[in-house]
Formats: structure tokens, C-alpha cells, sequence
């Protein structure tokens, strides 16, 4: 039955994705927002809310900040991994040589934002200084993600609106919209529903779980969003979606310090620590792709960068497991 779920949850995501991406791309053009603001803010915050409902029920309902936190983690990891695997579906050219060269202030931000949490990680008790039930660390990182997104936007250079056109009423164009976020949010809680189940059943580590299991389970709308849109020519849009999501999910490690008691980054075992890293160096290739895209290796198969962020996804996995006691 859970895999019947499954299957139901990710055919609601592909219709209601497909739905989503649309209306998404023609609202970048047709308030001159472009794809990359939409993908970072709008789209992002959509598509990565399911992580945030995982992460708060791990530690309301099962009191594992490690699974909390390694959802959140290891979502970011496949997130990063997703744009390799974009680059092998995007077969005219390098993914990320057709991206605006701002994606580089959106990954490094996150960047950032994951600095901060491992830092904390290492510092421990010591970083557990509590306002109420939520850490300092924790107001400081969702402050630091509010300060970030304005400075993007004040620096961003107007684009030009492409030619299109709404094929429905405003009111009703903004209407589907958001029914189409709402049923991409509704199938996305379902699936982090359905992937907690399936840690039960197999019976893995809570780190494990989290940034496998979850972790991908969960950011499944991203995915699928993000695929539409690289299929129908949106790259920016696909590119923002899975950066902007890395920045979202560093920012909100303040849900489940609620849920949770406070300061849960001081609280955690390593595997977090191997996950923010993994995502560091993985949003650093990244970057450095935008920077030096190249040509196509082995006919046009894939970039120079792809199989560097599909190794560091692999070996972090695989670290992962490997501390399963």
C-alpha cells in the first residue's frame, strides 16, 4: 500500500509540477521579475516547504533532531546532484553556460548559510545559547537568508519580458496558480509521509533515512518542477529553483528548534557535518561551472563539472551509510 502511495504522490507532483513551471515562467516574464528571481523566491519556497513539515514532525512527533536535520541536509545534496543530472538531459550545450552568472551570488549565499550551521555543529554547548525555546544561531541564520534575498534583489539588473502572453484571465491566471502550489505543497507532505514510513520498514539510521530517504522524497517537487522547466527552455528558472531551495533549507533550522527544544544544531551527530560539506564543495563546483562552463565532454554527453558533483554526492552517501552502527 505505502508504495501505491508513492506512485500517487509523484503523479500528482508531475501534473501539478508541469502546472506550476508554466504559470511560474509566464509570471517571470510578465512582471519583468525574470526566471531566476521567480525560481529563487517563489518556486523555491513552494516546492521546499514538504522538507519543512518533515523536519518539524521529526522532532515533534519522533524527537530526532538527526533526522530533522539530515532531511534538510541531504536535500540539499540531491538538490546539487540534480543540476548534473540536468546537465545530462541538456544536451545543446553546458547547463550551467546558459544561466544568468547572479546564480553564483545565490549558490555562494548558501554557501554561506551552511557555514554558519556547521560552525555551530562543531561548536556544540557551546553555540546553544537559547532566546526562549530557539537558538541565536538559528534567528541569526533565517535574518542572514531576509538580508541576503534583499541584497539579490536591489543588486539584480532589470531583464527584459520576452514576448508571451496569458492564456488566462489575471484573476484566474493567479487563481491556478496557486492552486497548482497548493497541490504540489499537499503531495509534497504526503511524500515526506510516505518516505518516514519507508525508513520504518527498512529500519536505517536516522541520518541515513534523513538524507537519503527524505531527503530525496522530499525534494521531489524541486526535481520535477525544475525538470519541466529545463524542458521547456526555462534553464535560469530550474537552476534558481534547486539554488534558491539550498538557501531556504539552511534558513529554517528554526522550525524545528521550535518543535524541538532549541539549539538542535548543537545536538547532532557528525553525519551533519559530512552533509553540509558535501554541499559546500558541491555548490563551489557549481559556481566555478558558471564561471568556466567549457565544452561538452565524450560528444556532447556531459560538462567538465558533472561527474565532479555526481562523485562528491556518491562519497557522501556513501560516508553516510557506512556510519549506520
Amino acid at each position: 500500500m505505502i508504495w501505491i502511495q508513492l506512485a500517487i504522490c509523484f503523479a500528482i507532483l508531475l501534473y501539478a509540477g508541469a502546472r506550476l513551471t508554466k504559470y511560474a515562467d509566464t509570471l517571470a516574464k510578465k512582471t519583468k521579475l525574470g526566471g531566476l528571481w521567480i525560481g529563487l523566491v517563489l518556486v523555491a519556497t513552494i516546492t521546499s516547504i514538504p522538507e519543512t513539515i518533515a523536519a518539524a514532525s521529526a522532532t515533534a512527533i519522533f524527537n530526532d533532531d538527526d533526522l530533522a536535520l539530515s532531511t534538510l541536509y541531504g536535500g540539499n545534496t540531491f538538490n546539487l546532484l540534480m543540476i548534473g543530472v540536468m546537465d545530462l538531459l541538456n544536451q545543446k550545450l553546458p547547463l550551467l553556460k546558459a544561466v544568468s552568472r547572479r546564480q553564483v551570488f545565490i549558490l555562494f549565499s548558501g554557501i554561506i548559510l551552511l557555514s554558519v550551521s556547521g560552525i555551530a555543529i562543531v561548536m556544540g554547548s557551546t553555540a546553544a545559547i537559547l532566546l526562549g525555546t530557539v537558538s541565536l544561531t538559528s534567528i541569526f541564520l533565517l535574518l542572514l537568508y531576509f538580508v541576503l534575498l534583499y541584497y539579490q534583489q536591489k543588486t539584480a539588473t532589470k531583464e527584459e519580458t520576452q514576448d508571451g502572453y496569458l492564456p488566462l484571465a489575471w484573476r484566474s491566471f493567479i487563481l491556478k496558480l496557486i492552486l497548482a502550489s497548493s497541490a504540489v505543497v499537499i503531495a509534497g507532505i504526503w511524500l515526506s509521509y510516505v518516505g518516514e514510513q519507508i525508513s520504518i520498514i527498512t529500519g536505517l539510521s536516522s541520518s541515513f533515512v534523513g538524507a537519503l530517504v527524505l531527503g530525496i522524497t522530499t525534494s521531489a517537487p524541486e526535481v520535477i518542477v525544475s525538470l519541466i522547466a529545463l524542458r521547456i527552455g526555462a534553464v535560469d528558472l530550474a537552476v534558481a529553483n534547486m539554488a534558491g531551495s539550498i538557501m531556504y533549507r539552511a534558513s529554517i533550522i528554526i522550525v524545528p528548534d521550535i518543535f524541538g527544544g532549541g539549539a538542535i544544531l548543537t545536538s547532532v551527530s557528525g553525519d551533519n557535518l559530512v552533509l553540509i560539506a558535501a554541499a559546500v564543495i558541491m555548490a563551489l563546483v557549481a559556481i566555478i561551472g558558471i564561471n568556466y562552463p567549457g565544452r561538452k565532454q565524450l560528444g556532447g554527453l556531459f560538462s567538465w563539472y558533472t561527474p565532479v558533483i555526481i562523485g562528491i554526492y556518491l562519497v557522501s552517501a556513501f560516508v553516510v551509510f557506512s556510519s549506520v552502527e
